[in-house]
Parts: structure tokens; sequence; C-alpha cells
């Protein structure tokens, strides 16, 4: 939840204003500045730039962007006090300053009165913070991320390539035992069907010698010592 503070600030006159927070709150205490020139709300041109900058009872200070809201209309400057801004306990000094193209529009100040906490927390330390900074930083760290995960990705590409890569050569190699498999079976066939044609012509070798026994009459037949029956060329002797 948070408690709003409405607050007008003159960019003329050098009017007091101040308000009450308590040392330790984050993000509960929002304020709203109406800028006035001379009494009269005036409208904030539009891409001005808005920021605080927050002189903290320490010493330390704190510069963040504000935003502007519209309501009931009137413009209004947004500023939110962060843990970081309430860490010390004492008189804050706060600057609102509206920059447009590089020129300075305006400063206004007020003071935020930081309530001292009954405990003290020893572990939180109070820094001097900076947004272009933290905003630096955290460009950085997302842009390490980012070359991390590419780099990642990089090497899963890198290892898919190689596996197609054996991949291929593994199928070439298939390929090729394959075709030699054709090769060779070819070869065989090819052998077989001369073999066939060879035997094929030796029967008929032996067929016509045959015939050629029979019409002569120089074929006799005989019981072999196998007990089968046999023929046999006459084989006249001179």
């Amino acid at each position: 939840m948070q408690f709003d503070y409405e607050i007008s600030l003159d960019i003329f006159r050098r009017n007091y204003v101040e308000i009450e927070s308590r040392q330790y709150d984050d993000m509960s205490r929002r304020i709203k500045i109406l800028v006035t020139k001379e009494g009269e709300p005036i409208a904030i041109p539009s891409g001005t730039e808005l920021r605080c900058e927050v002189k903290k009872p320490d010493g330390t200070f704190v510069k963040k962007n504000c935003s502007q809201v519209t309501e009931s209309g009137k413009t209004y400057i947004v500023m939110t006090l962060t843990f970081n801004m309430l860490a010390a306990h004492g008189t804050e000094w706060i600057d609102i300053i509206m920059q447009h193209n590089n020129q300075i529009l305006g400063t206004m100040s007020f003071i935020n009165r930081i309530r001292k906490a009954a405990v003290q927390d020893d572990d939180v330390m109070s820094t001097s913070e900076a947004q272009e900074l933290v905003e630096a930083m955290e460009e950085a760290e997302t842009l390490r991320t980012e070359t991390i995960e590419a780099s990642a990705s990089a090497k899963d590409s890198e290892r898919i390539a190689t596996r197609s890569a054996a991949e291929a050569t593994e199928a070439n190699t298939t390929a090729q035992a394959a075709r030699m498999g054709a090769v060779n079976a070819n070869t065989a066939a090819q052998q077989a069907k001369d073999s066939a044609v060879a035997a094929r012509d030796k029967a008929e070798e032996y067929a016509n010698q045959a015939a050629e026994y029979v019409n002569t009459g120089n074929l006799t037949a005989y019981i072999g010592m196998d007990g089968l029956l046999h023929f046999g060329a006459i084989i006249e002797t001179v």
C-alpha cells in the first residue's frame, strides 16, 4: 500500500515545503508534486526529462528518474521514496529537476524529515545511488546473460553439425558397401550364368555324341558292377 503526499512547488518562488517519513520504509510513500509558476499550475512540456536528486542525512546521495501523471486536469511529477533514500534518519534535501533538450527548465527543492526507527539495523548500509549507473549495470548483466546464452546455442549448433557430419559419413560408407555388394552380386550372377551356359553346351555335346552312337549302331547296353543299366559305345579295334 502506498500513501501519497501532495505538494506544490513553484519554479519562480522559493516556497518552503517539508514532509515527514520514517526510517527504513520502502516504496510506501509516493510524492505528487504540482508544479506552479507564481502560484498558477503549469503544463509540463512533452518530452521533458524529470528526475530527483536526494542528499541524505549521512552525506550520500540518490539520483533517480521521476514520472508524471495527469489527474483532474492537473499534471503532477511523481517520485517514490525508496529504502535507500530512507536508510539514514535526519533531514534530507530533495531537488526536483525538469530538463528539456539539454536545457534546465527549472529546479525546485523541498525537505524530507526522516524519523529515526525505534530499532536500528546495523546490517543496513546507506549508499550513494545513481539510476544511470544502476541501469548501465543492469544492461551489462543482461548483455552478459545474452552472450552466455548465445555461446551455449553456438556450442549446441556445433554439436549438431558434428553429429550430422558423422551420420552423413556413416551413410556414405553404408552406401559404398551396398554398391560394392551389388557389384559383387552382379559378378556372381554373371558367373553363374556363364557356368549354366557352359553346362548346357556340354550337355548338348554329350547328347549329340549319344545320338551319333545310336544312329551308327555303336551303342551297347550292359549291367555294371553296381547293378545298374549302363550304355556305352562299341569301340572297334584294328
